[in-house]
């Protein structure tokens, strides 16, 4: 079952990320493509992320394991895991936004 959930997991985010590239061939409005973009790229990256907490979640879990005693470490693997996510989009924000707007035949600089 839990490996059902993350195979599914796996595949959705492959999904996302491959409408995301998508659209790069596509033609459309500025407007319509950076919506696109966004939206699946993002989808993709929380299909990601999740199957990076539980597989993280289980990991630490089972090596930290101590009889009786209960060892919730899910607040810390996520919240370490969005700030990495968080640090790892603003700089492909940087580098990669201002390039697309320079490009001519992008429609957004004529």
């Amino acid at each position: 079952m839990i490996a059902s959930f993350l195979t599914i997991l796996f595949v959705l985010s492959l999904f996302s990320f491959m409408v995301a590239k998508s659209t790069s061939s596509a033609n459309w409005s500025p407007e319509k493509y950076w919506i696109a973009k966004i939206i699946s790229v993002y989808t993709g990256l929380i299909f990601s992320i999740l199957t990076t907490i539980f597989y993280e979640e289980w990991f630490v879990t089972k090596l930290a394991k101590r009889k009786n005693e209960p060892t919730p470490f899910l607040t810390s693997v996520t919240r370490a895991n969005l700030v990495a996510l968080l640090f790892l989009m603003i700089v492909t924000a940087i580098m990669v936004v201002p390039e697309k707007i320079r490009i001519q035949d992008f429609g957004l600089l004529k």
